[in-house]
């Protein structure tokens, strides 16, 4: 295979546009590209004003293999650089294989430079990088004496040979991490699933850039005015609501001592009586200004491509699970709010807004105008001209998931009967009929299932709720969980079956095989294959004692991994994480499976998966939604289990010209 890695300069920073827009960007020019053909033993070096490296060429045009961590970059640059400003061949997005995505798929971190450490290579990422990435691929700011903009390679030959070096350097390290990981390349369906995800990331959605620039406007001008608000209002004390030091001690000067200002602690201030009026407005302005949601529509405008479409939305297999991550506009992360599923309502907000009428848009649409943004964001993701929009979303997917791969009798009843688990549950605890069930009942008790069948305790699902707002007591949630694990008893036994199979495939050393998953150590890491064949990975797993929450000390597996902030450290595979990783692993390899089913029947053309959602483009009338969550609800030959249950899968679905909730 060859290894490669580029270094350019662009008038674009690619950390905020991200690849699609700065590939495509007529300032942005390849200045060195680093290559090897033997795993680094010999490292060539192409610098801007070289002859073109026609071995290299050689090589591609023979169909070799390209490599690089975090290939998508490298694709982007050959094609919209290299073959479009420099003639050099034209290279087939899939003749590139992404070290990244191995990496992921081994649940290792996601940089080179985390990879090499975790793997502990014996050559690490060249540490003077950031500088020369600095001085070399961003533009500089002009001064009196040096008006220049940029600092070109002629005029500092010797930092632009240490960046060649740097470069080398990322290129043997990528070749190190390579030869480290036991998994070469993607197989089965992950292969398609790689491919796909190429083709959407490139293809894009299309944003309504006319809509999102006037709300743009609309949400610039209400800044305004609350600011200029919040300046009367501490008699200019504050200038901008991003003064937390300076809101925290006027407050104090006002009398009042405020707990923090992230949101819990501004939230939990205003639910409060008792508030001085100046605290609590100080308090909403800066809780409106705040909005993270909001801010999207400025990432809009930095990740719009020419041709009107945001690309690059999903990381392949971003999660340990090998759940998809959110890339660009992060369409995982937009808010459920939403002023309308009616897209002709949405229009006319949106011509309100227009005209500036922003009185008449608070008044027919509610809330302040950051509200009625938020509300609207995802209406600016449409169809192109002359297509619309198919979504389906899967139906409680991981609580069938669950039932499914425990063969839980109950809850798999449940769902061949197509009864609403949340009321079967609250009727079971209360002793009452399922038309008994009170709207109160059937939310705590879909607050407790979902939590309790991936085996969190009590005192997690209390204060989960208590954060959400759904009412329990301490003493509710200790009941919902005893009645749960005592009516899914199936369910409550397969999480210590799945830590004792773990913690037998870690200290013997053998595979162990139970439900249709199988454990097993090959080197450095403990895998679990799972019914589609893909494998979970845990790295440099062993047997330990540990401390429970609860405090006592217990037999388990530790391993090395990611935690929510992203630090690599040891972590315990305990029962809840086991079935919560295997179940939504499974669920995971439905969806793909689902969105290569669409894509094969070739009615409509898939764009993007949003959490369990398969969004499509087609043409009016291609597929009948009905057809469309057929096409979801596929079933793989191996979601049949070995009691030759099929899982129970189904989809609901909607065809708009605009995406909603």
């Amino acid at each position: 295979m060859i290894s490669l890695d580029f270094e350019t300069y662009s008038e674009l920073d690619l950390k905020e546009t991200g690849v699609y827009p700065y590939a495509r960007h007529a300032s942005t020019e390849v200045l060195l590209m680093c290559y090897t053909f033997d795993e680094g033993v010999t490292m060539h070096t192409w610098k801007q004003g070289d002859l073109p490296p026609l071995e290299l060429f050689e090589a591609i045009l023979n169909g070799e293999c390209i490599r690089a961590f975090n290939a998508q970059f490298e694709t982007e640059i050959w094609e919209h650089v290299c073959y479009a400003k420099m003639n050099w061949p034209y290279v087939d997005p899939t003749q590139w294989l992404d070290t990244q995505g191995l990496t992921y798929s081994l649940a290792l971190p996601g940089s080179l430079d985390a990879v090499a450490g975790a793997l502990e290579l014996p050559i690490q990422k060249n540490k003077d990088g950031t500088r020369l990435i600095t001085k070399f691929s961003k533009p500089r700011k002009p001064t009196k004496t040096n008006k220049s903009i940029r600092n070109l390679p002629k005029d500092f030959p010797e930092d632009f040979e240490r960046f060649a070096v740097y470069c080398a350097d990322d290129v043997r390290v990528e070749c190190a991490i390579y030869a480290k990981i036991p998994l070469k390349d993607f197989i089965g369906m992950e292969k398609d699933v790689v491919a796909q995800h190429i083709r959407m990331n490139r293809q894009g959605i299309v944003l309504d850039v006319n809509a999102f620039n006037l709300i743009r406007r609309m949400l610039d001008y209400e800044r305004e005015r609350l600011t200029k608000e919040l300046i009367e209002l501490t008699n200019g004390e504050i200038q901008t609501d991003g003064q937390i030091a300076k809101i925290v001690q006027w407050s104090a000067d006002q009398g009042y001592i405020l707990p923090g200002l992230t949101k819990f602690d501004v939230e939990k201030v205003l639910a409060l009586k008792h508030v001085p009026p100046k605290i609590r407005r100080c308090l909403e302005i800066r809780q409106t200004l705040g909005q993270v949601s909001t801010k999207k529509y400025e990432r809009m405008a930095t990740v719009l491509c020419d041709d009107g479409t945001a690309k690059g939305n999903l990381v392949y297999h971003r999660a340990s699970t090998g759940r998809s991550g959110g890339a660009g506009l992060q369409m995982h992360n937009f808010p459920r709010d939403y002023i309308s599923n009616d897209s002709r309502i949405v229009d006319d907000c949106i011509e309100f807004i227009g005209r500036e009428q922003y009185e008449e848009v608070t008044t027919l649409y509610g809330g302040d105008l950051f509200d009625v943004g938020k509300g609207l964001l995802r209406s600016m993701f449409i169809a192109p001209p002359g297509q619309l929009i198919y979504v389906a979303d899967f139906s409680g997917v991981e609580n069938r998931g669950v039932a499914w791969f425990c063969r839980d009798p109950v809850g798999l009843k449940v769902f061949e009967e197509k009864r609403d688990q949340y009321r079967e549950f609250a009727a079971a605890q209360f002793g009452i009929t399922t038309a008994q069930v009170s709207a109160e009942q059937r939310t705590a008790a879909k607050a407790t299932i979902l939590g309790a069948i991936f085996g969190s305790g009590w005192k997690t699902i209390y204060e989960t709720n208590v954060q959400r707002g759904i009412p329990m007591t301490e003493a509710e949630a200790q009941r919902n969980v005893e009645d749960f694990r005592n009516i899914y008893k199936v369910t409550a036994q397969t999480w210590y079956d799945l830590d004792r199979m773990a913690q037998a495939a870690v200290s013997k050393r053998s595979d162990q095989l139970y439900k249709g998953v199988k454990f097993g150590v090959r080197g450095d890491f403990l895998f679990i294959k799972l019914p589609s064949g893909r494998l979970l990975a845990y790295h440099k797993p062993k047997c330990e004692m540990v401390m429970t929450p609860w405090g006592k000390e217990k037999m388990a597996v530790t391993y090395m991994g990611l935690t929510a902030q992203k630090v690599w450290m040891r972590l315990t595979l305990t029962p809840n994480r086991l079935i919560e990783n295997i179940v939504s692993a499974i669920c995971r390899d439905l969806l793909m499976h689902s969105m290569l089913v669409i894509e094969r029947d070739g009615r409509v053309k898939p764009v993007l998966s949003v959490h369990d959602e398969a969004v499509s483009y087609g043409e009016p009338d291609a597929i009948s939604k009905h057809d469309y969550e057929r096409l979801m609800a596929t079933i793989p030959e191996w979601a049949i289990n070995d009691q030759g249950v099929p899982f129970p899968l189904e989809a609901e679905g909607y065809i708009s010209k605009r995406y909603k909730k």
